[in-house]
């Protein structure tokens, strides 16, 4: 048991290992609930409550109601799963740093791929060979080499979002895509985000 989070405003509290499992937005029985904050994942693990940083504004100008949706904040470097105005939870991102292309505004999934091979440029090839490591044209999905981790989210930019393989890696820069970690993606994608569905990216 890593502690509990408070998530609503009448200060009903539930463990972390709870949400961890069941990503929910829970409603107290004696008033409506109103999230003030969500959990947040770093490195794999909850840590903390962290507050949805909106911008003043409004700073998401649409909202889906009923589907599922992310909000990404790249100075804040974390990503929010929303079911329609519901938070359910956040997970800290890498996300594309200065200089590089970066996702702002709305975006959608136009593809939900699973340990997809990657493709790496020559560059990127000759990069990792000076630090020790080979890679071969292609690496298959779900080899530890592969940059795209485990779930691969194609956008409808050329920017794309997807896990990686190397926790200790996110919380950082990319060269345009948002990472996340291998868990964090894959429990976004398995409840509830998936192709056709939007991504809100602010600065």
């Amino acid at each position: 048991m890593l502690g509990t989070v408070v998530v609503l405003t009448s200060l009903l509290v539930i463990p972390v290992d709870e949400i961890a499992s069941a990503p929910v937005v829970v409603k107290s029985p004696k008033s409506p609930a109103i999230v003030k904050s969500v959990p947040v994942r770093k490195g794999g693990f909850l840590y903390d409550s962290h507050p949805v940083p909106f911008k003043v504004g409004p700073p998401v100008p649409f909202r889906p109601r009923s589907r599922d949706w992310v909000m990404v904040d790249l100075s804040e470097k974390t990503a929010w799963q929303f079911r329609g105005t519901k938070v359910l939870w956040a997970c800290e991102v890498s996300v594309g740093g200065k200089g590089h292309a970066q996702l702002k505004g709305w975006n959608r999934i136009r593809d939900v791929k699973y340990k997809k091979d990657w493709y790496p440029t020559d560059n990127t090839r000759r990069m990792m060979k000076k630090v020790g490591v080979t890679l071969p044209d292609m690496v298959p999905g779900g080899d530890p080499r592969n940059a795209l981790g485990l779930w691969y989210w194609e956008f409808q930019s050329p920017l794309a979002g997807h896990g990686n393989n190397n926790p200790g890696y996110i919380g950082g820069y990319t060269r345009g895509c948002i990472q996340f970690g291998n868990k964090d993606i894959e429990l976004m994608t398995q409840t509830g985000v998936g192709e056709g569905d939007y991504v809100f990216v602010q600065a």
